[in-house]
């Protein structure tokens, strides 16, 4: 993995860059903070001082009717330049202005902002009042503005500041690497279990598993990991399971009908008598073949299917009609309990009928003779609730909820006598998620097992 694609160095990157912006708005804001507050705050300290000097100026100024008397005169220039002690200074204590060197800062300009006495750094850009004489400006008192002509404790404090900003900027640099690489250890570290993870995944073993850690995001994507890899590895083994019973009953089959077909030519046995046996193996066979193809068509959702509005009272009658000589025939007793009400759902009626006598047939073949299967059927809720129950062998709850899944097959001697797939319930159950209903199987009050059916109603 390259550095700069790594999580550790994106990660060191934001903390990093996260810090370096929260000093450079710390820096703006100070200058915009100086610039505005401070440097305003002493500039109206320095207008104070000009207010307090300009009247000894005006009295000058109207005394001696130009300014040609500070020419040369130093101490008077000294005198009449100096500003008045403010309200703010007491006794030796100096105002603000005097502290910020306010004083050295003023200058004196003519009319024609010509300078005459005093810092010879104001100019018209300075802070200047107009001296009025006889309502006449015959100059201009000035001062250097703060920020053109700091003081030394000033430029020195802004000097420790600039220093100050720049041990702060080395300073997140260390930090942000000290947060950020034990961070990103375990971060790496839990990734990477998941990247091995998923890369044994796909070279099959199924029965990887990562370990979960602390219950956060990633903590919820490797449990989910785990519960997916959990159901790839039970499909998996449940459609080993099922290819092996599956090619044992091809396998089965066909060695019969083989030894069969070479009885007869062999003479042992007459055609006549072994056409029904294979007559027999090959409805099995011929059978298994076919719900292996509906499974893949109802999986892949292929299988055709034509909604209408369909009376599901008729459809029960017709599969009435249809499988009761074959109960008869096995000595058992089917009872269907009618709706009083007139019931009608948007279905495949072809399809419904295919469900239905696809769960008359597994009870078939678990109900003992003289036993009972019973079937009724009720609306609550704009949904109709279908129940078959038989009375044959109970079925443990635990494997109740797997009887629909598409490679889970029952080993059991009854089973391979009566010839069957173990798919049917699967395609019981793609039949019914198509016309968006659910089903379900649990112990039976019969003794047997109950599959349920909830189809949603239709209003035409």
């Amino acid at each position: 993995m390259r550095i700069r694609n790594s999580i550790t160095a994106k990660l060191y990157l934001a903390v990093l860059c996260a810090c370096i912006l929260v000093l450079l708005l710390q820096a703006v804001t100070m200058r915009v903070n100086f610039q505005r507050g401070f440097a305003a705050f002493l500039d109206s300290q320095a207008m104070e001082t000009l207010e307090r000097t300009l009247p000894k100026l005006e009295a000058a100024y109207q005394r001696e009717g130009n300014w040609e008397f500070l020419t040369g005169n130093f101490n008077g220039r000294v005198e009449v330049m100096r500003p008045v002690s403010s309200a703010w200074g007491r006794g030796n204590v100096l105002g603000n202005a005097e502290q910020m060197d306010a004083p050295v800062r003023i200058g004196l300009l003519d009319q024609q902002m010509h300078h005459i006495a005093g810092n010879p750094g104001v100019d018209a850009h300075s802070i200047r009042l107009p001296i009025m004489v006889n309502d006449a400006a015959v100059g201009w008192l000035a001062m250097v503005p703060i920020e053109t002509s700091m003081a030394p404790g000033v430029e020195q404090f802004l000097e420790d500041q600039r220093r100050t900003w720049w041990f702060i900027l080395i300073a997140c640099f260390m930090v942000a690497g000290l947060i950020t690489f034990p961070l990103t250890r375990t971060l790496r570290l839990r990734l990477r279990h998941l990247a091995d993870g998923t890369q044994a995944m796909t070279r099959g073993k199924f029965s990887t598993r990562v370990p979960v850690g602390v219950e956060d995001e990633l903590g919820r994507l490797a449990h989910d990991f785990n519960g997916m890899a959990q159901a790839l590895e039970h499909s998996d083994r449940s459609r080993r399971n099922l290819m092996t019973d599956i090619s044992h009953d091809l396998r089965a089959g066909i060695s019969v009908m083989r030894a069969e077909v070479e009885s007869m030519r062999d003479g042992v046995r007459p055609p006549d008598d072994a056409l029904g046996d294979l007559e027999r193996y090959t409805h099995q066979l011929g059978r298994l073949v076919d719900d292996m193809h509906e499974l893949n068509m109802t999986d892949a959702g292929t299988l055709n299917y034509c909604f209408e509005a369909v009376e599901l009272d008729s459809l029960v009658m017709q599969l009435e009609r249809n499988m009761r000589p074959r109960f008869s025939q096995l000595r058992l007793k089917l009872k269907i309990a009618h709706y009083d009400e007139r019931v009608m759902i948007r279905a495949d009626p072809r399809r419904i009928l295919q469900l239905l006598e696809n769960l008359l047939e597994n009870s078939l073949r678990w109900t003992d003779p003289g036993g009972m299967v019973e079937l009724r059927y009720a609306v609550v809720m704009e949904t109709v609730i279908i129940t078959l129950e038989n009375s044959g062998a109970g079925v443990d709850p635990a494997v109740c909820k797997k009887l629909f899944d598409r490679f889970h097959r029952i080993d059991s001697p009854r089973l391979r006598a009566a010839g069957g797939s173990g798919l049917a319930l699967a395609i019981c159950r793609n039949i019914v998620e198509a016309h968006q209903g659910v089903i379900a199987a649990s112990p039976s009050r019969l003794g047997g097992l109950m599959i349920t059916l909830c189809i949603p109603t239709f209003a035409p």
